[in-house]
């Protein structure tokens, strides 16, 4: 099973990174095209750098779905893995310990952290990928704009603490909800 979440893993990594580097690319190939209309550039180069910026658009068309597809497909088969594991595991407990255990914990493991496995297998590549692509977006800005977007990006990055405040209130809610569902 390690080496088939392996394989899968390496297939999504390779279409995300795709998918990223168009993602990429394509606000480039438009601020090219922005330069036209200031008369910096002529209007046959504007016109190979639309159609480039056309092919980016098919081509991420073409690749986002069957991403989000095998996404999909891999994360439902690893959840149906964990609760296979996890009906297995109550199978083979004892009475004395099924009587600990409320039905409400074992029906929040299939369904509730199940579900979160399946929905954390969408955006792993993204561990992989973001940091990359990170650095050279920074690049690239610190390259065309210079160091005045360091104030954008400190606001950008007060903005992580915020939210983290507010994850951190809503899980507190969360687990609240989850501990008076797992009652009933």
């Amino acid at each position: 099973m390690k080496k088939r979440i392996n394989n899968s893993f390496r297939f999504k990594l390779i279409f995300n990174r795709a998918l990223e580097t168009i993602n990429i690319f394509q606000p480039l190939f438009i601020s090219i095209i922005l330069q036209y209309f200031s008369g910096s550039i002529e209007l046959s180069i504007a016109l190979i750098f639309a159609s480039l910026s056309s092919i980016c658009v098919l081509i991420d068309s073409m690749l986002h779905h069957p991403y989000f597809l095998n996404s999909y497909r891999y994360g439902m088969r690893l959840r149906i893995a964990c609760s296979g594991l996890i009906y297995r595991k109550i199978l083979r407990l004892s009475l004395k310990t099924l009587d600990s255990k409320s039905a409400g914990d074992i029906i929040n493991l299939l369904s509730t952290d199940a579900t979160r496995i399946e929905f954390g297998m969408y955006f792993l590549p993204y561990l992989v990928t973001g940091p990359i692509q990170l650095v050279i977006v920074i690049t690239i800005l610190y390259l065309k704009v210079g160091a005045t977007f360091l104030s954008g990006l400190l606001l950008l990055s007060l903005i992580v603490p915020a939210k983290w405040l507010i994850l951190k209130q809503y899980n507190k809610f969360r687990s609240r909800n989850c501990k008076k569902s797992d009652e009933r």
